[in-house]
Order: C-alpha cells, then sequence, then structure tokens
C-alpha cells in the first residue's frame, strides 16, 4: 500500500513539473537542430506556420502550428517538395510535446502514426 501511494506521489509530481514548464518563448522564432544531430533543417516559425527547409537535402515542408496549451502543439503538413515525406499525406497531424526547457532550447516528445519521435531544438538569434 506505502509503495503504491509512493507511486501515485512521484507520478503527481511528474505532471506538476512539467505544467509548470514556460514555453511562450518557443511559440515563434528561428530554430535549428544540435549540429551533432546530423540533421541541418532550419525552421522558422511563426503564431500559426512552421516552415522547416534543408539547404543539404533542397527540402521545404510548410505546416500549419495549433497551440493546443502552453507546451503542446500540433504540426498540419500543408505542402512539402519530398517525394518520400515521412508525414507523406497533407493534413497529416504530429502532436508535439514539449517536455524540457533549457535557456533557448527545449526537448520534446512527438507523436505520427503511433511513432515517438524525440528530439531537441535551439532557438537561434537570427
Amino acid at each position: 500500500m506505502l509503495n503504491k501511494f509512493i507511486f501515485f506521489l512521484f507520478g503527481i509530481s511528474l505532471v506538476s513539473c512539467s505544467s509548470n514548464l514556460d514555453c511562450s518563448e518557443f511559440k515563434t522564432g528561428n530554430f535549428e537542430y544540435p549540429t551533432n544531430s546530423g540533421l541541418d533543417l532550419k525552421i522558422e516559425r511563426t503564431e500559426n506556420q512552421q516552415i522547416e527547409t534543408s539547404k543539404k537535402k533542397s527540402t521545404k515542408d510548410i505546416y500549419e502550428i495549433i497551440w493546443t496549451s502552453n507546451c503542446a502543439y500540433q504540426l498540419v503538413l500543408i505542402e512539402s517538395n519530398q517525394p518520400a515525406n515521412f508525414m507523406k499525406i497533407q493534413k497529416d497531424t504530429m502532436n508535439v510535446s514539449i517536455v524540457g526547457v533549457e535557456q533557448n532550447k527545449y526537448r520534446f516528445k512527438a507523436t505520427l502514426n503511433n511513432k515517438l519521435y524525440e528530439g531537441e531544438l535551439i532557438k537561434s538569434k537570427s
């Protein structure tokens, strides 16, 4: 019984910690993946649109971004020039949750078609 109570308290503390994150700084701006990720994606985000470009692959994806809470959003694919995009169908929706914030970067978990993706984005000054 005591173990169940401790587990319950631990679960509540995780939920309360994640709900205390301030993600407002990441709702707009320019972002990139860390250099050690091997991804050269540059992201431009406005209040309602996200554009991802890759110079190396000459690709461009345009998404509608819908903020569902302070630290969660949906990316809805509008347009892509990638023939083999993992979000192949227009209107496919990726659900993203910001799970950690540190200075100018955040960690996220995202789901699309029952697959989990995890990563980190850095807000750039340009």
